[in-house]
């Protein structure tokens, strides 16, 4: 029996030297040095070595709402209903040949979205190679992965909500370096890119309400309600979402938070064309820190957005919901309480500049004909 002991011994030894090797991978961690963390300390959201919400904000409910095996009995219960689904439909949509002086918007799901507003280009949270450190986990829905780095046009800021896994993705960011000018991102997670590789020159670093502003452009930071956590530490980047104003439109950029008072905050400064909205991924078991699609109403109202678009769906698994369940249960809020929802297909163009909007009526194609369509727009 002392040899199986001793094997089992030294396969845990092999793993866990592995372990440490791989968490070397300049993806998991970087620290801010000298004058970066000195900022970082005098932020008033930072407090005994963490970023807090301005609301008392619980990471998890298991407890208080329902053991974490009752949820996975649940999705083993759902999972012939379609928590993954087998296929999804697509655009291809060329974006190196589309006019620079055309505003648009492209959502490559999930909280992927590529904007090119007044001649200028922006990139959000790009997941185009993998979302998680380990790259064989939990797979993207087939064929919403279908486009690479390579299909993104130069970018003149790329932008991170939040350095999470699912947001800031190494390999995108690493296959899209040289085509990057700028990159605005939050307190600390200026690090990760420092790290990478980017000059300080081209990183803007900012923290809630703070903004940066150019004669044609003004990026604010604003509040959410979230957590941060890559590694081994929580909350030691801060999370943000913010309002990209241009001389064309205003657009209002949040996902991955639940509800707080701040949103009537920014409804009296900023008038918003476009709210894209968190509307996925969410669990009574984390509620506190994912917004619920029948809860979205009550920050729709807030805001006064002209048009609502979804993003943080349909293209991971994360949650035990239905794949479907965000675009549905919206849907079905937005012909309650009338505020105008937008659901494009994946890397289908929203024209900026266009007066009204008709989408192919896709989730129900895709529940009803249980077939993949494919459509090239060039």
């Amino acid at each position: 029996m002392s040899w199986i002991c001793e094997r089992i011994l030294w396969i845990i030894l092999f793993l866990l030297v592995i372990i440490v090797f791989y968490v070397q991978h300049p993806m998991f961690w970087a620290s801010p040095k000298w004058k970066r963390l000195e900022r970082i300390k005098k932020s008033n959201h930072y407090k005994r070595g963490q970023f807090k919400n301005l609301s008392k904000t619980p990471l998890m409910t298991y407890s208080k709402v329902s053991p974490r095996w009752n949820e996975w009995l649940y999705l083993l219960k759902r999972a012939k209903e379609w928590v993954r689904p087998p296929k999804l439909p697509v655009i291809q949509t060329d974006l190196h040949s589309i006019d620079k002086k055309k505003n648009y918007m492209v959502w490559f799901w999930h909280s992927s979205y590529y904007i090119q507003l007044d001649w200028k280009s922006f990139l959000i949270d790009p997941t185009l190679e993998t979302w998680a450190p380990v790259p064989f986990v939990n797979r993207a829905f087939p064929w919403t992965d279908v486009y690479k780095p390579k299909d993104i046009p130069e970018v003149d800021y790329l932008i991170i909500t939040h350095d999470h896994y699912d947001h800031l993705d190494y390999f995108t960011v690493k296959a899209l370096k040289k085509r990057i000018k700028y990159v605005v991102c939050w307190l600390w997670v200026w690090a990760h890119f420092e790290k990478w590789g980017f000059k300080p020159e081209h990183l803007i670093e900012l923290e809630w309400w703070e903004d940066y502003k150019t004669e044609w452009l003004h990026i604010t930071a604003l509040p959410s309600r979230h957590f941060s956590w890559r590694f081994l530490r929580p909350n030691n980047t801060l999370w943000a979402w913010f309002m990209l104003e241009s001389k064309s439109k205003n657009i209002y950029i949040a996902w991955d938070w639940w509800y707080d008072t701040f949103y009537k905050e920014i409804w009296k400064n900023f008038d918003i064309d476009y709210a894209i909205v968190e509307n996925g991924q969410y669990s009574m078991s984390w509620r506190y820190i994912h917004t619920l699609p029948e809860q979205l109403h009550q920050t729709v109202s807030d805001l006064w957005a002209k048009y609502v678009i979804p993003a943080h769906n349909s293209k991971y698994a994360l949650s035990t919901h239905l794949w479907d369940d965000p675009l549905r249960i919206l849907s079905n809020e937005a012909k309650k309480y009338h505020f105008n929802l937008l659901t494009p297909m994946i890397w289908e163009i929203i024209d900026l500049d266009a007066r009204e909007y008709h989408f192919k009526k896709w989730r129900e194609e895709v529940e009803n004909n249980f077939h993949l369509f494919s459509k090239k727009e060039w």
